[in-house]
This record gives C-alpha cells, structure tokens and sequence, in this order.
C-alpha cells in the first residue's frame, strides 16, 4: 500500500471482519496498532460483528475405544449453525471418530482427558473451566489458544460439592463475569476479568444447603440455574443471578403438575 494514504477508520474497519488470530498478528505492526487493536471500543465492535455469525456448538462424545466397561475417551467435535438440525440425538459406537476433532492445547487436553474439568459455560467463544479437583477456575480464548488463571474465590469450603460456578458476559460493565455461590458457608461472590478482584454480594435469605443444583445456563445477561432441595417433598426452583443479586423464581406450582412426574432442564427454544 506504500504511496496509498489509507484512513486509519478504514483500516479499523478492515481489521474487525478478520479472524482473532489475524487480529493478534496485525497487533505487532507498529505501537500505535498495537494500542489501537486493544482498545475497548475495537474490542466492542468487533464482538458485536462476530455475535452476528452462525452459531457453534462445542459436543463432547464419550466413545468406547475398547471392548473395556470402562475404557473410553472423549472426543470433543465442533459443529456450525447450519448443521443443528442435522445432528442426531444418538451416535451408536465410534461414529464420532470420523468427524474433525476441536485442536485443544496440550496443557487442556492433558486436564480435559484425565475426566478433572468440567466446562462451567461459554460465552463469546471464551470456555470457564473448573478444576474438580482443587476448584481452581480457568478462562480459555480457544481462537488463540490464550489462558487465564482466575485467583481462588476468598472462600474454600472442604465440601467442593458445595459450590456452584457460573460464567457470563455483563452487558452494562462490558466485562466477563464468574459468579461462586458457596452453599456451606452461605455467600456469593462475583469476579470481574477486568478488576481481577472478588467481590461479595449479598446471598439469598434462604439456606442452599443440602441442595441439588444443575449447570448453569446464561441467557439475555442473566445466569440460571435448577435447584432442588434434599428434602421428602422437593419444591423446584429457579435461581438468576443478574448484575450484583440472586433471585428465587418459583415454578411448575401454576401448572398443577406432579413435580415427580417432571424431569426439569433449563433451555432455550426459537420459535418463527
């Protein structure tokens, strides 16, 4: 381009229809697109030009490898848009062997295979990792093979059971949010990647104690989870966490159904 005086809002607007690792490259041009590819506004912009791709959806395929009970491996598959009303609710075998598998680092590829993690949630392509072993929380950028080591919450019970995790991305701070809720010690506290810093809010009036908690389902900056309290006569709840509170909401009691007759999940459905 030498000899062509190029505007660098036009160059800023060629840069956000790139893929992330081209982003990360062009970064090492010069200090001042270094500077300018980091800015929150670029990085706003260019997340808001990516939510309107086609969806992706991470699987995991856990496939006998052997003739073993036990011996098997997961295999991790992505899938586009396009193709959700393709995929088949059942894969009898090792099907899943034939479709490309996602290319995880070593490092979460050694976690992920030992069966130690579990995927707390995903947003804008960045995947919240819990360590089951020690609770340690990690945030992986899969597009550029990036990891962040996200410090202990302040509290560590000795029942790790007792803590649910949940993953998001606040529209009003333009930040990814984590939010522990500690059942035994009966406090909540939410992580901010951009203060680096825990900070507790306040918990429910209502014990959390002895309570089955599904995985957490984040939808329109809201994070979800089922509750079912460990008692002879259950009631089924739904817990949101928005910006700072945690809220009960109350369901199936309207519908006059038998909740032992209701297998409960959280989803969500798009209807024309």
């Amino acid at each position: 381009m030498s000899g062509i005086n190029v505007c660098s809002d036009l160059m800023v607007d060629i840069f956000e229809r790139l893929p992330s690792k081209s982003i990360i490259r062009f970064r090492s041009i010069s200090k001042y697109w270094h500077s300018r590819l980091a800015t929150p506004e670029f990085i706003r912009n260019y997340r808001l030009r990516c939510s309107k791709n086609p969806p992706k959806l991470l699987i995991r395929s856990r496939c006998v490898i052997s003739g073993g009970k036990y011996d098997y491996k997961d295999i991790y598959t992505l899938h586009s848009g396009d193709q959700f009303d393709q995929l088949p609710l059942h894969i009898p075998g090792n099907r899943y062997l034939s479709i490309p598998k996602v290319e995880f680092p070593c490092s979460l590829m050694t976690m992920l295979s030992r069966n130690r993690v579990s995927v707390v949630g995903s947003c804008n392509g960045i995947l919240c990792l819990r360590d089951d072993d020690d609770d340690n929380i990690s945030l992986w950028n899969l597009s550029i093979w990036r990891r962040v080591r996200v410090p202990s919450p302040p509290f560590i019970s000795p029942l790790k059971s007792s803590m649910a995790v949940g993953f998001g991305f606040d529209p009003i701070t333009d930040d990814y949010k984590i939010v522990a809720i500690d059942f035994e010690e009966h406090k909540t506290f939410v992580y901010f990647l951009k203060t680096e810093y825990w900070s507790e809010v306040p918990s429910p009036s209502y014990r959390l104690l002895y309570m089955s908690i599904s995985k957490p389902y984040f939808f329109n900056g809201i994070l979800h989870w089922v509750v079912v309290p460990e008692d002879p006569h259950p009631s089924r709840f739904i817990l949101t966490f928005n910006r700072w509170f945690l809220r009960k909401m109350v369901i199936l009691g309207r519908f006059g159904l038998w909740e032992s007759m209701v297998k409960l999940n959280l989803g969500l459905f798009f209807l024309n």
